[in-house]
């Protein structure tokens, strides 16, 4: 079975592998940390409601227990919790700046940040 070791040494493997779904699942991965394993659930903690929240959001939750199973071909739950004396290093990869060409480039960009940020577009 998989244990607390396990899933710390290979959590950017898990980071990186939510990626190819959705970019601000990993980001949000990028500052939790795995504390406990108890049988097939993985707890995560945060230092902030914000991101515990939006990973406890069914799609998101979703996509990180998808990546679990990937990573560990094991079939795996995610419970998420608030810690606020959580200290996390995080690392910023694959940051570039890449000029918006056209208008079509500018509503996935807006589409992606209303995402991240739970929000909606008002006229």
């Amino acid at each position: 079975s998989v244990t607390i070791d396990h899933i710390r040494l290979r959590w950017s493997e898990v980071v990186e592998a939510t990626r190819k779904y959705n970019h601000s699942v990993s980001a949000f991965l990028q500052v939790c940390w795995p504390t406990e394993v108890r049988g097939n659930k993985v707890e995560l903690a945060f230092k902030f409601d914000f991101h515990k929240d939006r990973i406890r959001d069914i799609r998101n939750k979703q996509i990180v227990e998808k990546a679990l199973d990937e990573v560990f071909t094991e079939k795996m739950y995610i419970d998420c919790v608030l810690n606020p004396e959580l200290v996390v290093k995080t690392q910023v990869q694959n940051v570039e700046s890449v000029p918006i060409a056209d208008a079509a480039q500018e509503k996935q960009l807006l589409d992606q940040v209303l995402e991240v940020f739970g929000g909606k577009v008002v006229e």
